[in-house]
């Protein structure tokens, strides 16, 4: 599928051929990825947005602040410049060329398709994609040549691409053909060929490593939470796949608390009412969790705030990321039978996120899923 192009005043350094391990909802406006004889495909804006939020990630981890991360992934990347007047070109270009086969959704027992399926259009997804990704640059150093390719990669490991994609959707196995750093494609490989979970742990420890010490750190948090999702404050869970789409299943049922309860009891999440952790808003039939924040002393409601929780089913392995931050609504209200209950968010994160891991690992002993744990400690 070699279709590599020759992009004046620009270097390659990177190139990879993509294979999605589940679907992939790749969908326009109208949530479909096939319509009028043709597909969405892989577009390389997609890819962007991926390597954006993790580049973001390994910015937090080497503790810049929330500005300093935004103006460093900006002259990368592209985007606003320091004083929001001028756009910045990015130094990186990105090629995808694609192949795919597109399916209509098939019946699935899962609670994002469910979810995504009520009053919507009917869905399509792609059931088969391939693509060649290749990166360019102009003007990059050697650590900000590994500093885009790492979060490319990790971002392909830990995340999809596509709605759901914090839900093991859009997951895409990456095998190299050409990494000018010498860094990743022995790592990559391995993760992907191997069948050891340890083996596995080991190739990820690496490649977040390796990324992460090519950015000068800046400052010490000490105690204090990151700004925004940091492998400062997280913890990883590889897991034995064999069927890929039970597995997704199996792992999104753990976010609902009636499925969750099937396998949990007692439900600790539920009972020391810690379900916002897993993202906002929670309600139905005016109970649940809502979050607002504060602008100029006024209350304004949060239209949403995505789970901190990362599912990743690949081939053989899924991989869960669990991320601790302060980045939360001021305020969260709990509503039961009776009056709202607010929530102290600052003070509950630590407790919240310590009971989401330990119910997770009860939980995927009862599913009976063979584990092994990456925590902060082990990242550095």
């Amino acid at each position: 599928m070699q279709r590599l192009k020759v992009i004046r005043n620009m270097e390659l350094i990177f190139n990879a051929e993509l294979k999605n391990d589940t679907p992939v909802f790749l969908g326009g406006y109208d949530t479909l990825y096939y319509r009028d004889g043709s597909s969405e495909g892989l577009r390389s804006q997609s890819v962007k947005g991926l390597m954006r939020y993790w580049m973001r990630v390994y910015y937090a981890t080497q503790e810049y602040n929330l500005d300093e991360i935004s103006e460093k992934t900006n002259n990368i990347l592209g985007g606003k410049s320091k004083d929001g007047k001028e756009l910045i070109t990015s130094k990186v270009k990105i090629s995808c060329y694609t192949r795919d086969m597109p399916s209509f959704i098939l019946p699935m027992d899962i609670p994002r398709i469910n979810l995504l399926k009520l009053g919507k259009y009917q869905l399509n997804y792609a059931e088969e994609l391939e693509s060649e990704l290749s990166l360019y640059n102009r003007d990059l150093d050697e650590n900000h040549k590994r500093l885009v390719i790492g979060s490319l990669v990790t971002g392909i490991i830990l995340s999809g691409i596509g709605k759901m994609s914090r839900r093991g959707f859009g997951c895409f196995s990456m095998k190299i053909k050409k990494d000018c750093t010498g860094i990743f494609k022995e790592n990559i490989n391995g993760l992907f060929e191997s069948d050891n979970l340890d083996d596995k742990k080991t190739s990820i420890i690496n490649i977040i490593k390796e990324t992460r010490k090519c950015i000068q750190p800046k400052r010490n948090y000490g105690n204090v939470l990151p700004p925004i999702h940091s492998f400062s404050h997280c913890k990883m869970y590889i897991i034995k796949v064999q069927d890929r789409m039970k597995a997704i299943q199996d792992l999104q049922e753990f976010t609902v608390r009636s499925l969750r309860q099937r396998q949990i009891r007692p439900d600790n999440i539920t009972n020391q009412h810690h379900a916002w952790f897993l993202g906002l808003p929670r309600e139905q039939r005016g109970t649940g969790y809502t979050g607002y924040i504060y602008i100029n002393n006024n209350k304004n409601k949060i239209e949403r705030r995505a789970s901190p929780m990362f599912i990743a089913v690949h081939n053989n392995f899924a991989i869960i990321t669990i991320f601790k931050s302060k980045d939360w609504p001021t305020q969260i209200l709990w509503k039961g039978k009776n009056k709202p209950q607010p929530i102290d968010v600052i003070s509950a994160i630590n407790n919240a996120y310590n009971v989401i891991n330990s119910e997770l690992n009860i939980y995927l002993q009862n599913k009976r899923y063979q584990v092994v744990e990456i925590d902060s400690n082990q990242l550095n």
